[in-house]
């Protein structure tokens, strides 16, 4: 991604690498160094420099690095270029890298570093003693076998590549690579030599502290000549318009981001189900853009802005960590998109246990290709991940013993799938949890209790507990007691006992359907295994009691509740007209004189 951002940017920007030399400001740059950029630029993409030894290397480096000094030279006090300068320092500096082992960079901070680590090289060989070229071996003056020269009395090496295209060619070491920063920061106060390769360039200073200031392709040159005086002020070495045109970059993108999200996010978004595609789709939008805008983002702070507050490499290693985690972020959104558009098929139940397992499937996919991305960005970006292997081995048993909840419901999560006790939209009873179960996730499971609160059980307690599943019972059973007062004579009973069967029968209906009758037919309680039970079954303390029970098919809890209040309110009023009377707990005192006087013992007894 970000090589062909950077390939975009140079071809949109600046055209093909050729049309440079015939722009070339010659009256800017001295006779030698008009022939060598009148080279590179003539014979550009093809020229390369000479580095078939280290005194070549070193020759073609100083060269080189004149010929950027010149091309620095060449802009106003505040070292500021115009378009074709700055054309021309992209082809030196990409000539440049050319002699650089950059093998121990990382990928995605190579193009951020290289340059400010070769602008480093040119100040520190500005700045200490070395010898004169002839005195470097050349190809013929190098013993067989060797490998390896250090510059005498520095640290800085050269060694000589071993395999591939360009075997044979001398370059500036890895080794040297990456102590670049510690060796700049030891000589970064002596002053320069007389005979320095660029030394002092304008009011900026040397090499270094002028690529800082220039920008890059994407700040126009125009715009930085009409920056204010005062803007230039340096603040811990940069400018004080780049830390503004840093923090304005970032509230840029902030605004976006904010922007983004609150279109695409609905208020009702919380109250829809997962299985909704069209929310899953809006939810894509925003990690989507924010892969597109933060690697602009990136390449513009690292690449023309440049502010170096932080070490540059810093800097665009936290940046593009965003955009990898931005990655995992989107990785799971395409999941859940993918998951709403299979469960979207009419062969899936939305509310089954299938669209649950299709979810929980598109999620792990998901964490692991998250996972391989920031692994693999990691790797990009130069970080070890030998330390944090044996971080991981080592803290192993700690990780396990803090992680057995987790993997406890984890495990949980796989007996439900496995076992399938109930299933989403399905009524449960769990630990005296009553309510409907709306999603069933791989640590737990969620619970939309009757009075409307979401409850979160953890799957190691639902996959040890017993499990009332009340949404697969097949009817609603109900068990009445019709109590009758003791003087009720058995032919009342009788016929008390005829009318509750004959509210309960099909004939009841008179073969209307429940449109014409305004509630449910006797059909739901008169299915063939279940058909109404009528008994004269007790003799209670204080009434007779005639047992009813009847099984309400399908078990549609309102539609029974419905049929029940029917049942009581015809049950009432042919009572009456029968004049057959309910019986309710009674208790009767009688109070008996004796012959010596009243009696205090009272004699109750029950009617």
């Amino acid at each position: 991604m970000r090589s062909i951002i950077k390939y975009l940017i140079l071809l949109l920007c600046f055209g093909p690498m050729s049309a440079f030399s015939q722009n070339l400001s010659k009256e800017n740059i001295s006779t030698g160094r008009g022939d060598l950029l009148q080279s590179a630029h003539s014979h550009a993409p093809i020229y390369v420099p000479e580095c078939s030894s280290p005194q070549a290397t070193i020759k073609s480096f100083n060269e080189l690095a004149k010929a950027v000094g010149d091309v620095f030279k060449g802009g106003d006090y505040y070292g500021d270029v115009d378009w074709t300068q700055e054309q021309q320092l992209i082809a030196l500096y990409g000539k440049m890298d050319y002699l650089m082992n950059t093998d121990s960079l990382a990928e995605d901070d190579r193009y951020a570093q290289i340059n400010i680590i070769i602008s480093q090289l040119v100040e520190i060989l500005d700045r200490i003693e070395t010898p004169e070229i002839e005195s470097i071996p050349s190809a013929h003056e190098l013993p067989e076998g060797v490998e390896y020269w250090q510059l005498p009395r520095t640290e800085i090496s050269l060694e000589q590549l071993q395999e591939g295209p360009r075997k044979g060619d001398w370059v500036f070491s890895k080794h040297t690579m990456h102590q670049m920063d510690d060796l700049y920061a030891r000589v970064e106060t002596l002053p320069y030599r007389t005979d320095a390769i660029v030394g002092d360039i304008n009011v900026d200073g040397g090499l270094l502290d002028n690529y800082i200031a220039f920008t890059g392709p994407l700040i126009p040159v125009d715009f930085t000549k009409k920056i204010p005086r005062v803007l230039r002020v340096k603040l811990f070495g940069d400018p004080i318009w780049k830390y503004l045109a840093t923090l304005i970059t970032l509230m840029f993108l902030g605004a976006i981001y904010w922007l983004v999200r609150f279109l695409t996010r609905f208020r009702q978004d919380k109250y829809d189900s997962p299985n909704h595609i069209g929310m899953q789709f809006r939810r894509l939008t925003l990690p989507l853009f924010m892969m597109l805008l933060l690697p602009l983002t990136i390449n513009l702070i690292t690449v023309d802005i440049r502010l170096r507050i932080l070490p540059l490499a810093i800097t665009d290693d936290i940046l593009w960590l965003a955009f990898y985690f931005t990655a995992f972020w989107l990785s799971v959104c395409v999941a859940n998109v993918i998951s709403a558009i299979i469960i979207a098929s009419p062969k899936i139940s939305p509310f089954g246990l299938d669209a649950s397992l299709v979810r929980l499937s598109c999620r792990l996919v998901a964490y692991l290709v998250g996972v391989w991305i920031l692994v693999e960005g990691m790797q990009r970006l130069g970080l070890s991940l030998v330390p944090l292997i044996a971080g991981v081995s080592v803290g192993g048993l700690a990780f396990a013993l803090a992680a057995r909840p987790t993997l406890g419901n984890i495990l949980g999560g796989v007996l439900i799938f496995a076992d399938r006790p109930f299933k989403v939209g399905e009524r449960v009873v769990i630990n005296k949890h009553d309510g409907v179960v709306e999603e069933i996730g791989l640590r737990s499971t969620r619970i939309r209790t009757l009075d409307g609160h979401l409850l979160t059980v953890p799957n190691e307690e639902v996959s040890s507990s017993y499990v009332e599943n009340i949404g697969q019972r097949p009817h609603v059973k109900r068990l009445l007691n019709v109590t009758l007062t003791y003087d009720t004579s058995p032919e009342k009973i009788k016929e008390a006992m005829d009318i509750i069967k004959q509210l309960l029968s099909e004939d009841e209906d008179g073969g209307k359907t429940a449109e014409d009758l305004g509630r449910p037919s006797n059909r739901h309680v008169n299915s063939g295994d279940f058909p109404p039970r009528v008994y004269f079954n007790d003799l209670n303390a204080d009434s007779l009691n005639i047992m009813v029970i009847y099984w309400f098919t399908p078990a549609d809890y309102f539609d029974y509740l419905a049929h029940a209040t029917w049942f009581n309110l015809e049950l009432i009023g042919r009572f009456n007209a029968a004049g057959i009377d309910f019986a309710f707990p009674t208790q009767t005192i009688e109070l008996k004189q004796n012959e010596s006087g009243p009696s205090t013992q009272p004699n109750t007894s029950d009617a």
